[in-house]
């Protein structure tokens, strides 16, 4: 418990986050007049199964339904590089909300099945903590890099972007 509030209900922003991701997701196609049919039904199906493991999630209050949600993310994507996404309005929002899907349903800090177990902060040992801020933070800086410039790089292979 952190701050008088039990660690369900500091989370559940993000699994609301999610039901407006779902929402956003089903009416994209309409929104950037998607031309790929296999692409449509592609978000409409992930935002209506989004909508649905978000509401179970919501209902129910268990933790794994957030790793449907996840898995839903990591399809997002990649699904306009399985079926050639025609456009990059669609490639960019699929990628957006698939990253932020992954980031809402598994990442946020606080998010029930996380829980810190109090004890020493360095492992018997060890000269310091490898599970550290001073740690992770290269790490997920390095990630987020590797992240934008394979985005990029996916961009220009379909033909959206023309300098590579």
């Amino acid at each position: 418990m952190a701050g008088g509030m039990p660690m369900p209900m500091r989370a559940r922003w993000s699994w609301y986050a999610n039901l407006i991701l779902a929402l956003w997701l089903i009416s994209a196609p309409v929104t950037y007049s998607y031309t790929s049919r296999a692409l449509v039904s592609s978000d409409v199906t992930t935002g209506v199964l989004v909508l649905i493991l978000g509401t179970l999630a919501i209902g129910s209050g268990r933790p794994w339904w957030r790793w449907g949600i996840c898995f839903a993310g990591i399809w997002l994507l990649f699904a306009p590089l399985v079926f050639w996404a025609p456009g990059a309005a669609s490639y960019a929002n699929d990628t957006l909300v698939g990253a932020l899907l992954i980031a809402f349903s598994v990442l946020v800090p606080g998010m029930p099945g996380m829980r810190m177990f109090p004890g020493p902060t360095t492992p018997p040992g060890w000269s310091y903590n490898p599970s550290a801020w001073v740690q992770r933070g290269p790490v997920i800086a390095l990630g987020l890099i590797g992240f934008f410039i394979s985005r990029y790089l996916a961009a220009y292979q379909l033909g959206y972007t023309h300098a590579a």
